[in-house]
């Protein structure tokens, strides 16, 4: 069984054993954050074995769901949303879902920065953060 120390323990292991990381501090609120982080821990982890250049900036999809297509605050949210700097686009998608693309790199505290506003702010408007994608960028 995962357990949330396992899981901490694991994100520490990685991010003393991984330079670029190590520099970064993260807040972790409860379990649900740890679990969310070391997603994207993997994301990232990809993008960089791949050979991504994580300083070049690129269109970052972020997707967001509804808890109940019923009571959830799209239109609220979206405004909200576009108040965000760096946010280029912000979509609907099907059953109240919704895409924003936001332009960033794919350093570890810029791509955080984004999944926390967003992951926070998605429970007030009835949302739950669902992940993100972007492309790699090479030479």
């Amino acid at each position: 069984m995962i357990t949330f120390s396992k899981i901490f323990s694991l994100l520490i292991f990685l991010s003393l054993s991984t330079p670029a990381m190590s520099q970064q501090s993260y807040i972790f609120n409860d379990e649900l954050d740890v679990v969310l982080f070391s997603a994207d821990w993997g994301v990232l982890k990809n993008l960089r074995n791949e050979g991504d250049l994580r300083n070049k900036k690129r269109p970052v999809d972020h997707f967001l769901y509804p808890n109940r297509i019923w009571g959830a605050k799209q239109d609220k949210f979206i405004s909200v949303i576009k108040k965000n700097k760096g946010v280029t686009e912000v979509e609907k998608l099907e059953k109240k879902g919704i895409r924003v693309v936001y332009n960033s790199n794919t350093k570890a505290q810029s791509v955080a920065r984004m999944i926390n506003f967003l992951s926070n702010a998605a429970p007030k408007y009835g949302y739950t953060y669902d992940g993100w994608e972007t492309y790699i960028v090479r030479k």
